[in-house]
């Protein structure tokens, strides 16, 4: 039961885009979460200086689900993404925040580093 929301469809689109290019999973439940809090964190970049307080409420409220289903479901996406997706598209994105002996990016740093690597490739 997804509300509608104002988002601009380029900006949605490329947020698709994105996601695919790095391997990450479209059929799991976090996937919409994921885009939806992407495009937030370009929209409104205040939404990730306190995950649990602003984002986590605001995918749940948009999806009628809780905070802390959504926030599972986004740590899934990119648990999956990590060990399954394209390797070399995460070197290039994610190499400051990631590499395949360290942990894995929280949700915060790879919403951040997603939103920042995405308004960049808007603007070329």
């Amino acid at each position: 039961r997804e509300k509608e929301s104002a988002v601009p469809s380029d900006l949605e689109t490329t947020v698709h885009e994105f996601l695919l290019e790095i391997g990450a999973p479209a059929h799991k439940i976090g996937y919409q979460y994921t885009v939806f809090a992407i495009t937030q964190a370009i929209l409104k970049p205040r939404t990730l200086d306190n995950m649990m307080r602003n984002m986590y409420p605001l995918i749940a409220e948009h999806f009628d689900t809780t905070s802390t289903k959504a926030e599972t479901a986004i740590r899934s996406l990119i648990e999956k993404t990590f060990d399954n997706g394209d390797l070399a598209a995460l070197n290039k994105y994610f190499r400051s925040a990631y590499s395949p002996d360290k942990d894995k990016p929280t949700n915060s740093q790879f919403l951040a580093t997603a939103a920042l690597s995405i308004r960049l490739k808007l603007k070329k």
